[in-house]
């Protein structure tokens, strides 16, 4: 994922610093380590949602 997003702007031939380079791989490695944030934010609506 991180090396396909990377991959896309080069090709479209746009230069990307290093560290733009490594926000990227940073935000994408917390996102994929921390699937629990999607469990997390479904597990909140569903417990927002009044009782029957």
């Amino acid at each position: 994922m991180i090396n396909t997003v990377c991959n896309i702007y080069d090709t479209f031939n746009v230069r990307l610093s290093e560290y733009v380079r490594d926000l990227i791989r940073e935000y994408l490695s917390i996102f994929q380590r921390d699937r629990a944030l999607n469990l997390a934010c479904t597990h909140d609506l569903v417990i927002a949602k009044p009782k029957d």
